[in-house]
């Protein structure tokens, strides 16, 4: 595996189906389930070709929004969780 970049994937979809392809996905990628339909990734780039590849032919024809966000490990060190639920521990995502 090369250098990796750390990436944030939101997505919005009205079809459960592609909703759930696009979670098993980026779980079956190692993603970091942190919202409803978003995820923290860390990809190379050829993980990173896949992905879109697989993002590309999951939504083929379909009204859904897929973003694919980097994120440096200053930016991501510095992000703040509010949260009625378990804070969230951003210190392990690198």
């Amino acid at each position: 595996m090369g250098d990796c970049m750390r990436y944030m994937v939101v997505y919005d979809t009205d079809d459960d189906h592609i909703r759930g392809a696009i979670r098993e996905t980026l779980k079956d990628m190692g993603g970091d389930h942190v919202q409803y339909s978003a995820f923290l990734i860390t990809l190379d780039s050829e993980e990173m070709l896949r992905l879109v590849r697989l993002i590309q032919e999951i939504i083929f024809g379909s009204d859904t929004d897929v973003r694919i966000i980097p994120i440096c490990k200053k930016d991501l060190q510095r992000m703040e969780v509010y949260s009625t639920e378990n804070e969230a521990d951003v210190t392990d995502i690198f």
